[in-house]
């Protein structure tokens, strides 16, 4: 059974584009979105900083993006809201379906590191 969606933000990911940046929508409540299917947003995932998958990084960043698609596959997840980043992409934290935060499962993973900036 799908879960009943209550008053709070919900994301859906559509694509993860690596371990902590995805495409999706922000589902804000009464009929209110940020982006759309078609027209995606991108979302940093907050708290944390996965390895890129390019260059000297690209194992460890593969390894980053296969994990957090295992984490949290394509659909909708509840979220806490952040601030902007600095290249306007909304900073979110999903909360996975067994109540963990997308970042703290990251981290305990060791597929990423703490967001300092």
């Amino acid at each position: 059974m799908k879960p009943v969606k209550e008053f709070r933000l919900w994301v859906r990911v559509l694509r993860w584009v690596d371990g902590d940046t995805f495409t999706g929508v922000l589902d804000q409540g009464y009929l209110t979105f940020c982006g759309r299917e078609s027209d995606p947003v991108r979302f940093r995932c907050a708290l944390i900083n996965a390895p890129e998958t390019k260059g000297d990084t690209l194992k460890a960043g593969l390894a980053a993006w296969t994990y957090a698609h295992e984490l949290a596959p394509e659909g909708d997840y509840p979220c806490q809201a952040f601030k902007q980043d600095e290249f306007g992409r909304l900073l979110v934290d999903l909360i996975l379906p067994d109540g963990r935060l997308f970042s703290d499962a990251m981290l305990t993973a060791g597929h990423a590191v703490p967001y300092t900036r």
